[in-house]
């Protein structure tokens, strides 16, 4: 989004879109990774120092150029799609000036869209180890296959169903006044406000189990507590 703004591009994702990607598409696939079974060799390992941090250097190069790699894949894939779908132009200014901009709009971040959602279940695998390939022991995390085929199912939700899709992209707009200006422009505000708030109440929820200590994982007894349960 940044680099849109930069550069002059209209910006790449709408505001649900974003919640979407946050919630739906990166939250379950992190939650699995928390239950990554353990390396069977661990035990054969040499301790490690204890004034060694727990991220190393490498591992943050490793992080950073992974944040990169997948940054300009996505955005060349949105570069490409403005071309092809705005008659070869890519800067606001001037698809503001074709007819029908919205819809075309619409079309490229779609693909953007799908692009980074794949993108990320990909990450998802290659982000279980450091040291391994993604392929190694890839269907050991079951909670993995399942937070991926979640994420897959309400992709393309958010995408081919037309109620679902209308309201996800809320034809684009981000701004107050641009979205005044819009035909019931009420009711697709506060849709927008819905999903936010649905969203924000599910994080503070998930947020409560996580939140019962800071050395145990959130699955840990997680229905020891009743009066949790009942909250």
């Amino acid at each position: 989004i940044f680099f849109c703004i930069v550069t002059g591009i209209p910006v790449m994702r709408t505001p649900l879109q974003i919640l979407f990607l946050i919630l739906v598409t990166d939250l379950p696939p992190s939650i699995a990774l928390g239950m990554e079974p353990g390396e069977k060799t661990i035990l054969k390992e040499r301790p490690r120092p204890k004034d060694e941090p727990v991220v190393l250097g490498w591992m943050w190069l490793s992080m950073v150029m992974n944040g990169a790699v997948l940054s300009a894949v996505i955005i060349g894939v949105y570069v490409v799609s403005l071309m092809h779908y705005c008659e070869g132009q890519i800067f606001q200014a001037d698809i503001d000036k074709l007819e029908d901009f919205d819809s075309k709009l619409m079309d490229a971040r779609t693909v953007a869209f799908i692009s980074l959602v794949w993108s990320e279940n990909i990450r998802s695998y290659t982000s279980r180890s450091f040291d391994k390939p993604m392929w190694h022991d890839i269907l050991g995390n079951v909670n993995m296959q399942k937070a991926i085929v979640l994420a897959q199912i309400c992709l393309y939700v958010a995408v081919l169903v037309p109620v679902f899709s209308d309201k996800i992209l809320l034809d684009g707009k981000v701004f107050q006044a641009d979205i005044d200006k819009l035909d019931d422009f009420d009711s697709k505000l506060m849709d927008a406000r819905t999903v936010a708030f649905i969203s924000l109440v599910w994080s503070e929820n998930i947020r409560s189990y996580t939140s019962r200590s800071f050395d145990k994982p959130v699955w840990h007894d997680i229905l020891g507590n009743v009066n949790m349960q009942k909250a």
